[in-house]
Parts: structure tokens; C-alpha cells; sequence
């Protein structure tokens, strides 16, 4: 049963996931308050997909807020070979569709396009912020925990986000693109490229750019990080700056 609103304190008894979808469960754990770490389950049984143990155990009396371990039956969201290819760590790509793929809402720009190839999006894994539903990496990093690195140099899931390719009929994940702390914020597409982009702020300074040709589908990203303030000065005075009014370096 889902309680009509989140729960943000006070106790409660553990709700009985086993059985459930993954993804209903950590949405029924979610909405009771409680922050769940999924786990793969490597006995070879059960239902791909579904829970089969909670620690703590159903009906045990646990904390408004406290984190639960959801163990489940893998049910990849991309073979070994395809996230080898995209440089998808596998406890990412071991996922179902179902938690992997959560598109995010407008941020600067559209999140969302539909070109002959599929449907893209900008999709995260932590999607409400919550503390983890990934389990924990052989490095200790528990992604989720916004801290840390994991393989391949990608930051835990606090700031990881990806661009996606589905079929626009099966929701399949045909080709992943992963991000860490510079992460695109929005899409736009012609007809031979999807690209990309993000606009730097005070807070996540660096910008940038990336272009997915539809040619062969492979990504070109580039970054652009904070300018200081004499980097800021010789490039207003480089040759061939475009601007459209007199020079004046004093706004920086």
C-alpha cells in the first residue's frame, strides 16, 4: 500500500517488496520514505527482474529515511557487448529498462528529441535525488552518493546522466552515451546530427558541446571549462574576436 503522502519521519514497518518488479518495488520504497540500494542477485533464480530478498526482511520496524537493500534478478537494460561499446560500466547496464530510463524534464533546453533513428533523451538514474538504487562498486563508491569515481572516470550517479537512443516502439536502449559532472542540459537535431549542450554557471561552471552523427552514431563531446579573468582578457582582445560594439574589457 502507498501512503498518500512521503514519509519523512517516524517509523514504520519494512513493506514486503519480494515478488515485485524492481522497479515497482524501489517506487514502493521510495514512497514510504525509505531509500533503497539495489543489489544484483548472482543465484541464477528467480524472475528476471524481480526482488527477492529485502534486508531488512518484511515487516520488520525501521526508520522513516533509513536505507533498505532491494536484491533482484538482473534483467540487462544492454548485453555486455553493447555497454562495452558505449563505455557503460555493467552494474549500469545490468539494470532493467525500467530504472535505467528515467528522461529528465526541461532544463535549458528540450530533453527530448524524435529523429528517423529513435527517440533521445537526457536520462538519469538517481531521478528524485533520493540517496541510491545501484548498489555498491568494487572501488567502495556507492552510486548515488553525489562522491567518489567508478570505472571509466564517470562520477557516482549524484551528477551521472546520459543520453539514451530508444526504439521508438519497444522503448529498447539501441545506444547509450554517458556523462559525468558535465553533464548536457539539452537537444536539438538536423538531419545528419544530434547535438548536445550545456551553458556553464557559477555553480557548474564548465560548458559544453557534443555532436552524434547519424552517420555511425558515434559522439564528439567537447568541454569548455571556466575562463579566469586574464584568459577572459586576451581572448575579448585575440584578433578576429566577434563582437558588435568597441572593445571594453571593463565588465571583466
Amino acid at each position: 500500500m502507498t501512503p498518500p503522502t512521503r514519509l519523512t519521519s517516524g517509523s514504520l514497518d519494512m513493506p514486503d517488496l519480494v515478488g515485485m518488479s524492481v522497479g515497482d518495488g524501489v517506487a514502493l520504497a521510495r514512497a514510504w520514505g525509505l531509500r533503497a540500494q539495489v543489489v544484483r542477485d548472482t543465484s541464477g533464480t528467480g524472475d528476471p527482474g524481480t526482488v527477492t530478498i529485502t534486508d531488512p526482511p518484511p515487516g520488520t520496524r525501521i526508520d522513516a529515511g533509513s536505507v533498505v537493500k532491494v536484491t533482484f534478478v538482473p534483467q540487462r537494460s544492454q548485453s555486455e557487448a553493447d555497454a562495452e561499446r558505449d563505455l557503460i560500466i555493467d552494474e549500469v547496464a545490468a539494470l532493467p529498462t525500467s530504472l535505467r530510463v528515467n528522461p529528465v524534464g526541461w532544463i535549458s533546453g528540450p530533453t527530448r528529441v524524435d529523429t528517423p533513428q529513435g527517440t533521445w533523451v537526457i536520462s538519469e538514474l538517481n531521478s528524485d535525488n533520493e540517496f541510491s538504487v545501484f548498489g555498491e562498486l568494487p572501488n567502495g563508491c556507492v552510486l548515488g552518493d553525489g562522491s567518489g569515481q567508478y570505472g571509466k572516470d564517470y562520477v557516482c550517479v549524484g551528477r551521472y546522466k546520459e543520453i539514451l537512443l530508444l526504439d521508438k516502439d519497444t522503448g529498447e536502449i539501441l545506444r547509450a552515451y554517458p556523462f559525468s559532472e558535465v553533464t548536457p542540459q539539452g537537444l536539438a537535431a538536423t538531419d545528419d546530427a544530434l547535438y548536445c549542450n550545456r551553458q556553464g554557471d557559477g555553480g557548474v561552471p564548465d560548458s559544453m558541446l557534443c555532436r552524434v552523427g547519424f552517420d555511425d552514431l558515434e559522439a564528439d563531446v567537447r568541454i569548455f571549462p571556466l575562463m579566469t579573468l586574464t584568459a577572459a582578457l586576451q581572448f575579448r582582445r585575440a584578433p578576429g574576436y566577434l563582437r558588435t560594439g568597441p572593445l571594453n574589457p571593463a565588465p571583466f
